[in-house]
């Protein structure tokens, strides 16, 4: 049976195909998230105080949910949404193929349809915090991309305390990334830190209910924790 580690690479390779090989493409976003408590800052404020989940605080509820099938995910710029949704794919498992209808249904929401591989379609609610910031916009793309990228050469290199600085960073800005979720959800777990183990993977499998190993991993969780604490 592969180990752990070895379960990521499949995953690895599909979310840098479908993230960062894809071209873009025009969106509509939504309008803008509430404040609901969670020290979430206002959009004037820049780095540091821009991370709007420090110490990862901000309940799994809050982050993502799943209502009759449909994702509700918190995310602060179009960017983000692109990326959570071609890296995360369709619920069902299939691959998405394209973004082909976007909604604003009411203030503070988008809903994307997307075109799944196996030519079913497929929705997230995607709730936006701090609608037309330009600012956040950048810091998407300028602050959080750049280190993914930079943490996915160190934790090839199996620099995997350095990587995980930047995937913890990553979350605090965009709470729910998909590979930084799963990244530290696997590293903790190769840690004995099944507290924070279970809280990653927890969010990692809402965001990717289709995910193909996900009973491997459970598994594993269990195996070292005594429970998988995903329930």
């Amino acid at each position: 049976m592969a180990t752990v580690k070895e379960l990521s690479l499949t995953l690895l390779l599909s979310v840098f195909c479908n993230v960062y090989c894809i071209s873009d493409k025009k969106i509509s976003p939504g309008q803008t998230l509430k404040n609901k408590g969670f020290g979430i800052p206002d959009e004037s404020q820049t780095l540091p105080d821009s991370k709007i989940n420090t110490g990862d605080l901000i309940p799994v509820r809050e982050i993502v949910s799943i209502q009759n099938g449909v994702r509700e995910i918190l995310v602060t710029s179009p960017g983000a949404m692109k990326e959570i949704y071609f890296s995360s794919g369709c619920a069902s498992g299939k691959a998405l193929q394209k973004i082909i209808r976007t909604e604003v249904p009411q203030r503070g929401t988008d809903i994307w349809t997307g075109l799944c591989s196996d030519g079913s379609e497929d929705k997230i609610f995607f709730r936006i915090f701090q609608f037309g910031s330009r600012v956040r916009y950048d810091l998407y793309k300028n602050i959080i991309v750049p280190r993914i990228k930079k943490a996915e050469k160190l934790t090839a290199q199996k620099k995997s305390s350095e990587a995980l600085e930047l995937y913890l960073e990553a979350i605090e800005f965009e709470p729910a990334h998909v590979l930084s979720r799963y990244r530290l959800g696997i590293e903790y777990l190769e840690k004995n830190m099944c507290k924070e183990s279970s809280r990653n993977l927890k969010i990692f499998f809402l965001l990717v209910p289709g995910y193909g190993k996900t009973a491997e991993i459970r598994s594993a969780l269990k195996k070292k924790c005594g429970e998988d604490g995903l329930d």
